[in-house]
Parts: C-alpha cells; sequence; structure tokens
C-alpha cells in the first residue's frame, strides 16, 4: 500500500512523518519473524522471508490464502496498527 493509502486509513489523522516511524517501527519488530515489513517503490508490503519458501511452498493455495487473510486480520487489529 502506498503511504497515502495508509493515511487515508487513520482519516489523515496521522501525519505522513508519523506514519513513516510507525512502519519503520513495525518493520523493525518484523526482523526476527518469518514474515517481513518492506518498503518498495509502490509503497509498503507484508511479506514471507526468502528463508520461509520451502515451507509455504508446501501449503495449497487456499491454505495460502487463508493464511495472508488471517494475517491481515491480526495485524489490521494490532495496537501499533490501529494508532
Amino acid at each position: 500500500m502506498s503511504l497515502r493509502e495508509l493515511a487515508a486509513l487513520f482519516a489523515d489523522e496521522i501525519g505522513n512523518d508519523t506514519l513513516r516511524e510507525l512502519l519503520d517501527e513495525l518493520a523493525r519488530e518484523y526482523a526476527d519473524k518469518g514474515v517481513a515489513l518492506v518498503q518498495l517503490a509502490s509503497g509498503w508490503r507484508v511479506q514471507s522471508r526468502p528463508e520461509m519458501a520451502a515451507y509455504l511452498a508446501r501449503l495449497s493455495p487456499s491454505v495460502r490464502r487463508a493464511i495472508r487473510a488471517r494475517c491481515w486480520k491480526r495485524w489490521r487489529s494490532s495496537p501499533t496498527a490501529s494508532r
């Protein structure tokens, strides 16, 4: 998601500088997890780490979709996400 799209989720109540700080903080929190929050040219994305590929490849596509949906729902309800 782009920074603009993320800011819109918070009804522009959070400034871009604060939002960037929060995203950087989240990226650091996920540094030792199986997923990573990464910044791309198009925005921010939560993705699995390369070392998890062998495990994720064993999952069927429907299971992978369900896991992605669960992770998104969990992230959206986390205290950091609701600031």
